[in-house]
């Protein structure tokens, strides 16, 4: 998740969001493709290699579920949320 936040520069909201079909190869390079953001600006983020990398081996075995990150929870009122 933090190889993801730092490589792309993605917010918490937009991580949590992200789903394996928003991650695609455009102009022989990883990007997310048409990611929601901030004020409903809706963008595409080049994926280094590396964050690629970390991606896949979190989601090794093959993932059963679409969400990406399925786990986190950027509302701390929320079941699954962090502390």
């Amino acid at each position: 998740m933090i190889s993801t936040l730092l490589g792309c520069g993605l917010r918490r909201a937009e991580l949590s969001s992200l789903q394996k079909e928003d991650i695609q190869i455009r102009q022989g390079h990883w990007a997310i493709v048409d990611l929601v953001g901030k004020g409903g600006h809706i963008r595409t983020v080049p994926m280094p290699i590396w964050v690629k990398s970390a991606v896949d081996r979190w989601c090794w075995p093959p993932m059963l579920q679409k969400d990406v990150y399925s786990g986190l929870s950027v509302d701390t009122d929320q079941p699954g949320a962090a502390g």
